[in-house]
């Protein structure tokens, strides 16, 4: 077999890599083209990336001016608050010892209310017996006036009685006219002498029995003054008895006025209805009878209240002022004094004593020992026996 001769081909390979070339061009223009782009959007981007970053840079050189200030703002804070704790520590002290203070003026006021209803049972108690007083003087006064009434009606009798013995004397002397003109008639008429003796003899018993009724009369009168003068014997006591009471209660009164002045507003001491109450421990140590320094201080006080007052004392009174002494139920620690009783008793003998020292006259003082028998407060509690710890001064009259 004949092989066929291979035609000639020439290849012509410049078109081919004119158009790879051109390809590649196109490609490299076309990354150039992305790559200026990319660029200028890297550029843009790192421009407001850098303007971002100087605003960022300006926003954190504020955020950090603000965070110096508020560091500074919470070191103030923090010294306010240590400040506030610390006042906060004073007030919680203060109000510690405000709510002490608070029981205490609590209890103050609870012992002050008891002392009140103390007072207000012994002023009704004072109340009633002024009442009773006034009864009795508005008695007194009644009888005085049922007395004048009776002594007018026995000076009315007395003029009746008067007015009878002046007819009387009057009757008589008309039958001594009579009788004198009868014995005339006897001189001078005999015929008639047996009928004048008659008339006589009648006019003599008339005489008589006027005589007896005028002796009946005058011993009646003499009577009715007797009981007169009786009755205005007991008028004028009554009124002076009257006037007495009166002015005894009216300087009584202004005493304890006085007193209460005095010691207004002292711990301890009170006034309670018609009596003057001094607390055991103002005057005394416990279980002791003599007085203490403030004791007589206060003492000196009443005295000196009564000196001032003394000139207006009525002097138809007979003032006595009685020291009573008391004290609370608890048994004597000390052997000095066997009970309550006795140490009651010395307590107002020195009190007496004290008060005759220093210028109330004896005849003016009188003393009286109650021991625990007769307490203001009927409790066991440290407060009752307390206030039933006392000296009382009673104003009255022998």
């Amino acid at each position: 077999m004949r092989r066929r001769p291979q035609p000639n081909l020439s290849i012509d390979y410049w078109p081919s890599l004119t158009d790879v070339l051109m390809s590649v061009m196109l490609v490299l223009i076309l990354l150039v083209s992305i790559f200026v782009v990319t660029q200028t959007g890297l550029l843009e981007t790192l421009g407001s990336r850098e303007a971002a970053l100087s605003q960022l840079s300006q926003r954190l050189a504020a955020l950090e001016t603000q965070l110096d200030l508020s560091r500074k703002q919470t070191a103030d804070l923090t010294g306010q608050l240590t400040r506030a704790q610390a006042d906060l520590k004073s007030l919680a002290a203060l109000f510690e010892a405000k709510e002490l203070a608070l029981a205490g003026t609590t209890k103050e006021l609870s012992q002050t209310s008891q002392t009140l209803v103390l007072t207000v049972s012994r002023l009704t108690a004072t109340s009633a017996t002024l009442d009773k007083t006034r009864a009795s003087l508005a008695a007194q006064e009644a009888a005085g006036r049922q007395l004048r009434a009776d002594i007018e009606a026995k000076a009315a009798d007395i003029r009746r009685l008067t007015e009878a013995i002046n007819e009387y004397m009057k009757k008589i002397e008309t039958l001594n006219q009579q009788l004198s003109a009868a014995q005339q008639d006897i001189k001078s008429k005999d015929a008639s002498l047996a009928d004048l003796n008659a008339t006589a003899e009648k006019l003599a018993k008339q005489i008589a029995e006027m005589t007896g009724k005028l002796g009946q009369a005058e011993k009646e009168v003499s009577e009715k003054k007797l009981d007169l003068a009786k009755m205005m014997a007991q008028l004028k006591q009554r009124d002076d008895e009257i006037a007495r009471l009166k002015g005894f209660e009216k300087y009584k009164s202004e005493f304890l006025a006085k007193l209460a002045d005095v010691f207004g507003g002292a711990k301890n001491i009170r006034l309670v209805g018609d009596r003057f109450v001094f607390q055991g421990e103002v005057l005394f140590a416990s279980g002791s009878a003599d007085l203490t320094e403030n004791g007589k201080a206060q003492l000196g006080k009443f005295v000196e209240t009564y000196k001032a007052l003394e000139p207006r004392i009525p002097k138809d009174i007979n003032l006595n002022i009685q020291v009573q002494g008391h004290t609370d139920s608890d048994p004597i620690a000390s052997g000095r004094y066997p009970d309550n009783w006795e140490l009651s008793v010395a307590r107002a003998l020195r009190v007496l004593r004290y008060l005759n020292v220093s210028g109330i006259p004896d005849v003016r003082l009188s003393a009286a020992g109650y021991g625990q028998f007769h307490p203001l407060v009927p409790d066991d509690s440290p407060q009752a026996k307390a206030q039933n710890r006392r000296i009382e001064i009673l104003i009255t009259q022998r």
